[in-house]
């Protein structure tokens, strides 16, 4: 069956007055797919966003949903959705309040917002609640229902500006995990913004790494992380190492470093640290030029001591040209 595309942008550009933004990104997104911006603050991919949603004009280039052009219309007249960083609840609403609001605005029939409320909030698991104020919810329940109430307008697409950056560490990864389910419940199309690769890594289906407002690379998260097209995508996501070898530099990770007897590797070096993280450990070896990670498994640690003189090999690497 043939993808369809969602999502069109050509040839976008947005330049500030200050000559920061985004130039020359042509992306297609798919329907029903996660596809999320990465990168460091100030690299562009909230401003492709709120492009997106009609918060920005471009400077040039044109954004299609549905085969429709929607460069020049305001948020409120696109079939798109935002979900922002803070939950931007009305507090003085109650969740079912603050769901129907813009159902009403539509002038959707009180029995379809009843009957709709209900459904989505079985969907976020968040039955009951109808009658709560956002100030008697968890940050983590409060940002299901910004979800909800943007998923009841039935958008094309969802937008999400960093959504559960507010959210501590293990409220965050249950907020993936609902969101992923969500999303394949329904087949909805997601446009989301983080700087977390672990977030990236674990929710896309594909990602768009960006850097100083260029796109560096789109794909898959395992083609992002097993075959990195510049020096500044490898060392973006997950760990990397770099030994600058005959005017070349060579990046691996981690988890492909062998470390062997003192003359039987490759390369030399002396263990600096060695440190357990749960099931396995990582190993800081000194070349003399460079310092080397390696991550082996923790039942492989017993022989391995700090200043010990080791020899290493790699299983994979991949070259880069310097200044590549």
């Amino acid at each position: 069956m043939e993808e369809k595309i969602k999502v069109q942008i050509n040839n976008l550009a947005k330049i500030y007055p200050n000559g920061d933004g985004v130039k020359n990104v042509n992306l297609e997104i798919k329907e029903g797919e996660i596809l999320t911006l990465l990168g460091p603050s100030g690299c562009g991919k909230t401003t492709i966003l709120r492009a997106l949603g009609g918060f920005l004009d471009v400077t040039e280039g044109s954004i299609l949903i549905n085969n429709e052009e929607v460069t020049h219309l305001p948020p409120e007249k696109r079939p798109t959705g935002m979900v922002f960083q803070s939950y931007n609840l009305w507090p003085h609403m109650t969740v079912e309040e603050n769901l129907s609001f813009g159902m009403k605005l539509r002038k959707i029939s009180k029995n379809e917002i009843k009957r709709d409320i209900e459904k989505m909030l079985a969907i976020m698991s968040m039955s009951g609640s109808e009658k709560k104020y956002p100030n008697q919810l968890s940050g983590g329940q409060q940002q299901r229902i910004a979800i909800a109430r943007s998923l009841l307008l039935k958008p094309a697409v969802l937008l999400m500006d960093e959504p559960f950056s507010a959210l501590d560490a293990k409220i965050r990864m249950q907020m993936r995990e609902e969101l992923k389910r969500i999303q394949a419940e329904l087949n909805i199309t997601v446009v989301f913004v983080t700087h977390d690769q672990e977030e990236a890594m674990s929710l896309s289906h594909r990602i768009v790494v960006m850097e100083k407002g260029l796109v560096a690379q789109v794909g898959t998260p395992t083609e992002i992380y097993d075959n990195p097209e510049s020096k500044y995508v490898a060392s973006f996501i997950g760990e990397m190492n770099f030994l600058e070898l005959e005017g070349e530099q060579v990046a691996f990770r981690p988890e492909d470093v062998l470390i062997c007897k003192q003359d039987e590797g490759e390369h030399i070096g002396v263990i600096q640290s060695v440190m357990l993280l749960g099931h396995y450990a990582s190993i800081t070896i000194n070349t003399g030029k460079h310092l080397v990670k390696a991550f082996i498994p923790r039942n492989k640690t017993q022989n391995i001591q700090e200043k010990q003189t080791v020899s290493f090999t790699l299983n994979k690497s991949i070259t880069y040209k310097k200044g590549a």
